[in-house]
Formats: C-alpha cells, sequence, structure tokens
C-alpha cells in the first residue's frame, strides 16, 4: 500500500508540485535585509534567511515567549534578532537539528536565560559556554507552556547527531537536513552516515508521523506529507537505478557519465554542490562498503 501511495507521487515530485498543506496558506508579515518572517498559523513562523544555502528556522509562540528550532548563520544573527522582536516575545528555548553552520551560527548571539536542546553528541559544537542544556538521549520531550515537544534522535543519516523536532499540538514536524524537500539529501559519508542508514529514517518517520503533519525540511519549501511520502519513492527509485547498474559492474565513473538520473535533473540544481553526480557518489560509497 505505502510503496504504491509512494510511486503514484513520484510524478508529483519531479514537477516540483507541492501538495495542500496548511503551510501553502502561510502568509509574509516582515521582511529585513536578511530574515523573512512567514505565518504558518497562529502559533507557527518560518524564518528564512536571504542567503546562498537559507535554512529554515522555526519558532513555535507561547503566552510566555517563543521556542525556536535552528539559528540560521552566524553573520546573519542581528537580522535573525530583528526578526524575532516582530514576534513581541522573548526566545526561551532554542531547539538545534544539528551541530552545522547554517542551522547553529545564531547560538551565541543569546544570553544565558535561553535553554538549548539538541543530541548530547555534539553538545560542545552547539551550546556557548555556560548555557543551560537539555540532552535529547536523557530527556527527549519538553513541556513549552502546557504543550508537550517531542524530539527524536535520528543519527548517521545526514550528520552523527540529527533530531526531528515534532509539536503535536500544531501538527508540525522539523527535520533539519535529514530532509531537503526539493533537492537530493546530503549524507556525509566521512562522518560515518550512509543512504541507507537515512532512508530508513525517512520511512520510520513517514510511518510514524500523522497524515497531517506538515513537514519543515532543513532546506526547501515547507511541504505536507503526501509529498514527503512522494520524495522517499523518488529516493528509492533513484537508488534502485544506481543499485543496479553496481550490480551490473558499472564503476562510478561510468553511471555518473552514463547519466542513469536524468530524469531527477530537477533535484539535482537546488544547491550547486548536490548534484546528480553527488547523489550517485553518496549511493555508491554507501552501498559498497
Amino acid at each position: 500500500m505505502i510503496a504504491r501511495y509512494r510511486t503514484a507521487m513520484v510524478s508529483l515530485v519531479l514537477l516540483g508540485v507541492l501538495l495542500p498543506s496548511p503551510a501553502l496558506l502561510a502568509q509574509e508579515i516582515y521582511s529585513n535585509e536578511h530574515v523573512k518572517v512567514i505565518r504558518l498559523s497562529n502559533q507557527a513562523y518560518l524564518l528564512t534567511e536571504e542567503h546562498d544555502y537559507p535554512a529554515n528556522c522555526l519558532v513555535i509562540a507561547g503566552e510566555e515567549g517563543l521556542m525556536l528550532i535552528d539559528t540560521g548563520f552566524g553573520e546573519l544573527g542581528g537580522s535573525l534578532l530583528d526578526a524575532l522582536e516582530v514576534l513581541g516575545k522573548p526566545v526561551k528555548v532554542i531547539v538545534n537539528s544539528h551541530a552545522h553552520e547554517d542551522h547553529m551560527g545564531g547560538n551565541s548571539m543569546f544570553g544565558r536565560d535561553v535553554l538549548f536542546i539538541g543530541h548530547g553528541r555534539c553538545r560542545e559544537s552547539y551550546v556557548p559556554s555556560g548555557q543551560q542544556f537539555q540532552n535529547i538521549e536523557k530527556n527527549p520531550t519538553y513541556d513549552f507552556e502546557g504543550n508537550l515537544v517531542f524530539f527524536i534522535p535520528y543519527v548517521g543519516g545526514h550528520s552523527g547527531c540529527d533530531i526531528l523536532t515534532f509539536i503535536p499540538h500544531l501538527n508540525l514536524a522539523h527535520l533539519g537536513d535529514l530532509f531537503l524537500s526539493e533537492s537530493f539529501p546530503l549524507v556525509l559519508i566521512e562522518s560515518g552516515s550512509s543512504v541507507e542508514t537515512l532512508m530508513l529514517h525517512l520511512n520510520e518517520i513517514f510511518q510514524s508521523l500523522p497524515d497531517n503533519t506538515t513537514m519543515v525540511p532543513g532546506h526547501g519549501k515547507v511541504t505536507s506529507m503526501e509529498y514527503f511520502g512522494g520524495y522517499i519513492g523518488l529516493m528509492e527509485e533513484s537508488i534502485e537505478l544506481v543499485q543496479k547498474k553496481m550490480k551490473s559492474g558499472w564503476s562510478l565513473q561510468r553511471i555518473q557519465e552514463e547519466d542513469v538520473l536524468k530524469k531527477y535533473e530537477k533535484m539535482g540544481q537546488f544547491f550547486p554542490f548536490i548534484t546528480k553526480e553527488s547523489w550517485i557518489e553518496q549511493i555508491y560509497l554507501s552501498y559498497s562498503q
């Protein structure tokens, strides 16, 4: 059932179609030189940075304060703070999806009254000295003004300390770089991650979250769960194509030169460093081990 559903969705992914989602009713409410604030709902806001590789920062608004998921690039931190002021409440909690500069670079802009939440394996990378820290390995939930927020570790798909943040009362999930909605994945093989692990994670996420969940990727457009399912189907098809050539004895260079992923061209154009060829290499290296 799931496989047939995904197959039917693949063509929509390839065409760049976003299926109905609450996020599609989003409204921009503020912008400065570097940051835009987009209202997803009365309690959820997307902050996107004007950068070559803009990351998606998600804000959950409560009565007393804000929960901020990812802080973007450090050099744009001042613009991020200006954008947050529009929401009229202080940031109480910061969640880091993982420890890469484009997602945690703005951490140092926040004072010691802010609680940081993340994977314990990367604490030293992204938590400023002396800050409060909640290790999701020891405590995977947080009561944000009466609503539980869940933090689920998915290590070894993109990096060594990725987490998914699920906000049930808003039907929202922030996936960090486990999900790049308009691009092939980035699997950091040199850090011990693998395509096989990533696909296991994505399948688990797809099968465990409610169907009406709005999916916020680390980069790219916010999507519905339906689109996410189609995205997984696309990745599975591309992996099977490369594996088929590997079983026939083709070298990495030949698979790349023969352009076996030509029909997925669009997914290799979002980032200049994540191309059809780089995705083929990630698949080849993952399944050659």
